[in-house]
């Protein structure tokens, strides 16, 4: 063992005499004693020591002199470099490495993970931006905490999802060959390394402590609350409370009643089958991370008898029968595609549909449509209506009169009036006018007739309408009081 790691070395690029100081005298005689060198991150101490040792030597003569240190370079100091982090990388995902297989090629293999560790030094787990538990929803929840946690890393940069994952113990490394992970060197850290240790106890306690971070100030917290150290217990607790069995039933059953019960009628300003189908594959994804959690999952025919049934517009009767009796849609997909280029031909051509809308959109005075998403009844009559037959109008031949008004030049002055042809207070404003008119008729009539002297002298009196400025000593009033002291 000790003659393969000798040969190992010489092969990282030291010198013979560099390889035998290293093990001999260093003391550094296992890979176990290369991959811990806590202390060295970037062996400088190391290639000083070998370059300049101090203290002294024998020479040939026999003689002693001042060590005069081995010609190491700086090549071989980066294969050591290479060598140790990747050793400790094999300790994270338990599978061993033995001195013969370390090789040129096998450094050339693991080089990036000098740029991956220094990286994680990085991102070392933070209060900000942790994700936002949604409660109607913990499957998604779920997802979101484990993929934050992903580019997350501990101690010994090892992303903290580790300590949530499903299973505790490692699959065997015969079972579990690194095919198994497809070159994704972080999925692998994720399902293999070790819940135990020192690195393992420091890193359960730093989740503990981000995941009571995440539930607080939601009910949630009760159930993470208790624990101080044991991030890993904390939400196995939250996890048996959230997506247990009963409350996975529950979940399953309110999205399944979200399917049934949505209804698509046809068309319109701010509801379209776009979003009728989005309905539809929302519901599709939650339920399907459902099944995880023990739900039993809902089959494609299940998944277009909902979409189907919802569907209410008689103009697509001919295709939801044609895909009904076509074994060819199968799926919810494919039903899906096949009924919206229905929908697209029941449409009204861009140009169309264009004057069509500007034709009806009618705002009122505030800028607010009246009526939005009605199509106007443009046979309706324009005229004044009171307000119990504009009541009794129906919202699209309101809409039609409105429409008219707006045609010949009216404009309204206010939502309400507009909305109610007039409305009561533009009813009682015409009948105050009528009521002045006629009060100004009868004056006038009364001054014809002579009968109320006073009341010609108070026309007679009553100053016009432009006043001009006048001193104190033109004032009607003083000059009243001035006549009566004469």
């Amino acid at each position: 063992m000790a003659a393969a790691l000798r040969t190992c070395l010489i092969r990282m690029g030291l010198p013979v005499d560099a390889a035998n100081y290293a093990m001999d005298v260093m003391g550094l005689n296992t890979l176990v004693l290369w991959r811990d060198f806590h202390d060295d991150e970037d062996l400088v101490g190391l290639s000083k020591n070998l370059r300049s040792p101090g203290g002294t030597r024998l020479n040939a003569a026999g003689a002693e002199e001042r060590h005069p240190g081995f010609p190491v370079s700086v090549k071989a100091i980066s294969n050591l470099k290479v060598m140790r982090i990747a050793l400790k990388h094999h300790q994270h995902i338990q599978r061993a490495v033995t001195a013969p297989t370390i090789t040129h090629a096998w450094l050339a293999e693991w080089e990036f993970l000098v740029d991956f560790y220094k990286e994680t030094s990085k991102k070392k787990p933070s209060d900000e931006d942790l994700p936002k538990i949604t409660m109607n929803d913990w499957a998604k929840t779920k997802e979101k905490i484990v993929t934050h946690f992903t580019e997350v890393y501990g101690k010994e940069g090892i992303p903290l999802a580790y300590v949530l994952r499903e299973t505790a113990a490692v699959p065997a490394v015969a079972e579990d060959p690194p095919a198994n992970y497809d070159g994704d060197h972080v999925k692998e850290l994720i399902a293999r390394a070790a819940q135990t240790g020192a690195t393992y106890r420091a890193d359960n306690r730093t989740m503990c402590r981000m995941l009571k971070k995440i539930c607080e100030d939601t009910p949630a917290y009760t159930y993470v609350s208790k624990y101080t150290a044991d991030g890993r217990q904390a939400w196995t607790a939250l996890m048996g409370v959230y997506l247990g069995p009963q409350h996975t039933q529950n979940q399953a059953a309110i999205y399944e009643a979200k399917l049934q019960n949505s209804t698509y009628e046809g068309e319109s300003s701010r509801f379209g089958y776009d979003k009728y189908s989005e309905i539809h594959k929302l519901g599709h994804t939650r339920l399907e991370a459902l099944v995880t959690h023990g739900y039993k999952g809902i089959d494609e025919g299940t998944k277009i008898r909902y979409f189907i049934n919802g569907i209410k517009n008689d103009k697509l009767k001919t295709v939801i029968e044609l895909v009904r009796g076509n074994p060819d849609y199968n799926t919810f997909d494919k039903v899906a595609r096949r009924i919206k280029d229905s929908v697209i031909l029941l449409k009204p051509s861009r140009a169309s549909t264009t004057r069509q809308v500007s034709s009806v959109v009618v705002t009122n005075a505030k800028g607010e449509e009246v009526f939005p998403g009605i199509e106007a009844d443009m046979s309706v009559e324009d005229k004044f209506y009171p307000i119990k037959e504009w009541n009794k109008l129906s919202a699209a031949k309101k809409k039609g009169v409105l429409h008219k008004r707006s045609q010949r030049g009216q404009s309204p002055k206010g939502g309400k009036q507009q909305q109610n042809g007039g409305g009561k207070r533009s009813f009682k404003k015409m009948q105050k006018k009528m009521a002045a008119l006629q009060k100004k008729i009868s004056a006038l009539s009364v001054a014809d007739d002579g009968d109320d002297p006073s009341a010609s002298e108070s026309e007679e009196d009553e100053p016009p309408k432009k006043k001009k400025k006048s001193s104190q000593r033109e004032h009607p009033d003083l000059n009243r009081n001035r006549g009566r002291r004469g």
